[in-house]
């Protein structure tokens, strides 16, 4: 592996006039660490729009989201099933 190597920034290119709508679903990484705003805070220092939602618990597993009888698994399902989103980040 050549860890001198320049690395190239790799970005979508998104549809002109859209917004790409990402979902943040975490557990306390993301929570604790704010990842959804950081993400948001990058995005826009870059110049990139992003709408940016966030579906985070300090000590929720997906496990816990992948529960439908759960009260944060009933509202992950029902967030990705009521919008069309462009990225989902677990």
């Amino acid at each position: 592996m050549d860890f001198d190597a320049k690395m190239e920034l790799k970005v979508p290119n998104p549809v002109p006039g859209e917004t790409p709508k990402i979902l943040f679903v975490g557990n306390s990484h993301t929570f604790t660490n704010d990842l959804p705003g950081t993400f948001y805070a990058l995005a826009a220092e870059l110049g990139y729009e992003a709408d940016v939602y966030d579906l985070t618990e300090g000590y929720y597993t997906l496990e816990n989201f992948a529960d439908p009888e759960d009260e944060l698994g009933s509202a992950l399902d029902l967030t990705l099933s009521s919008e069309p989103w462009n990225f989902v980040v677990l």
